[in-house]
């Protein structure tokens, strides 16, 4: 595990958005949504919840779909790149949305975007009691006709063979979420290990235990109730073996992954005690059992290592026995850097991997595969890094040797000229007239006298006295004050 890994492609996810399952899978059929709860208050009285979508006057206008929260997650990635503006929209490109969501690029992809999008723009959602307002500390009674964008702006042009391209291009998120944002009404969310999932499903799941699980180790609920919780119609599967085999090939994804308070270790279907459904089983090993404590007794951090390195390895494909073989014969160190180089290769879809990922990966450790030449390890990327940063301290030394000689080679008064220009200019403007050739020699040697000493500057510049001898050299300041 790269503990030190800190590049998650993390975005803040606002809470309204993420504890309701307004997003649904393709296979959906329907074309609104409604969602009730029931909460008992602190004065014991039951409050009804409910959240509807796609609705207007009793006409049906869509649902969201996963495609639009993915697209809905990368539209916060460019608002915090650009720096979360709160008075204005933000600039994008349709290339840009598809480069954040690793698609390629092409008609179909820009169609799917543009549809996205406008499904942000148009479809209504309504808040009964159910949408948390930061800002005014209070839940709102009603919301209606609330859209996640507020405005949408689209510039297209024309390219041969009628495809479109689009840039220039704005959006605006609504006023609530923005503001709830703003006030960090909100959760990280690691975006790459959205994009990552294979299955739609696997996606809502994701979402659920990553929110469920922040405080808590274990977590376990029926297959039937889990389903309810994600809004997936039970009717679909209305028998524990056909929704067993739906959870199957989700839990396998779903191991090994990191959510934001730690590791998914355990991912698994158990059989209830009745024997009429079938439960899923998570476990969670936190963030701070994953970071070494050098208090913890050495069995313990070897257990945790080998719970992580089997996830690892069982994520890439690898079998949980032969997952086990490996850890038992094989130093971890190896087995770690063979998983780089797997994971290199597949980023690059290379041929070498592309037959049989996993048994390459196995024959890999087992034979103690080499790096190819032209793929940057970690290893190659920290020495380059490392010489990068030697010549970069280098080049910043110089910089601040060159500032520090140009000072000492200047005089007290070209030291102070911009400083002068600029009080000669607020003075007219404030006493609607120049000031006198006395008015400004006395603010120029006003401003000399404020001149940093050849030991402050070198201070500055340096953070040390790296020139003792220059401090007894006359200097622009001590010549004007002689």
């Amino acid at each position: 595990m790269n503990k030190n890994k800190t590049d998650k492609n993390l975005i803040r996810a606002e809470l309204n958005i993420e504890k309701w399952p307004l997003f649904t899978t393709s296979s959906y059929k329907g074309k609104s949504k409604e969602f009730t709860r029931m909460v008992k208050l602190a004065n014991g009285n039951i409050e009804t919840k409910k959240v509807v979508i796609g609705r207007i006057n009793e006409t049906e206008v869509g649902v969201f779909r996963i495609f639009d929260y993915k697209g809905f997650c990368a539209l916060i990635k460019l608002w915090e790149e650009q720096g979360r503006p709160s008075d204005r929209g933000v600039h994008f490109s349709f290339r840009q949305i598809a480069d954040i969501l690793e698609l390629s690029w092409g008609g179909k992809t820009f169609a799917e975007i543009k549809a996205m999008l406008m499904r942000l723009r148009k479809i209504p959602i309504d808040w009964t009691n159910s949408f948390y307002n930061r800002e005014k500390k209070e839940t709102e009674s009603l919301i209606e006709s609330f859209t996640i964008l507020s405005d949408l702006k689209i510039f297209e042009k024309s390219k041969s063979g009628g495809q479109m391209t689009l840039f220039f291009s704005t959006f605006a998120l609504d006023k609530r979420l923005l503001g709830n944002l703003l006030a960090n009404y909100s959760k990280p969310l690691m975006l790459d290990n959205v994009l990552k999932f294979k299955r739609e499903i696997s996606i809502l799941l994701y979402r659920h235990i990553d929110l469920i699980m922040n405080d808590k180790t274990h977590f376990e609920r029926k297959t039937k109730e889990l389903l309810a919780d994600l809004d997936i119609p039970a009717v679909g599967y209305p028998y524990p073996a056909q929704r067993k085999k739906l959870f199957e090939p989700i839990l396998e994804e779903l191991l090994g992954v990191e959510i934001t308070s730690g590791i998914i270790t355990k991912a698994a279907l158990e059989r209830t005690k009745d024997k009429e459904d079938y439960k899923v089983v998570f476990e969670k090993q936190p963030k701070s059992e994953i970071i070494a404590v050098p208090e913890q007794p050495q069995v313990e951090e070897e257990v945790i290592d080998s719970a992580s390195l089997l996830a690892e390895l069982t994520k890439r494909g690898i079998t949980l026995g032969v997952a086990k073989d490996l850890i038992a014969g094989y130093p971890e160190i190896l087995i770690r850097d063979k998983m780089e180089i797997f994971d290199l290769l597949r980023a690059g879809k290379s041929y070498m991997i592309s037959k049989n990922p996993a048994g390459w990966l196995r024959k890999a450790i087992e034979q103690n595969y080499t790096a190819p030449d032209n793929l940057e390890t970690k290893e190659k990327k920290d020495k380059r890094a490392k010489l990068k940063q030697i010549h970069d301290e280098k080049l910043a030394e110089r910089l601040r040797a060159d500032e520090y000689e140009k000072w000492m080679s200047s005089t007290a008064e070209t030291k102070v000229w911009y400083f002068v220009e600029r009080w000669k200019k607020n003075f007219s403007k404030e006493e609607q007239r120049p000031p006198t050739a006395e008015e400004v020699a006395a603010e120029q040697k006003r401003q000399i006298a404020l001149l940093p000493t050849n030991e402050e500057m070198q201070m500055k510049c340096f953070g040390k006295i790296l020139y003792p001898d220059h401090l007894n050299k006359k200097t622009g300041i001590e010549d004007n004050e002689k």
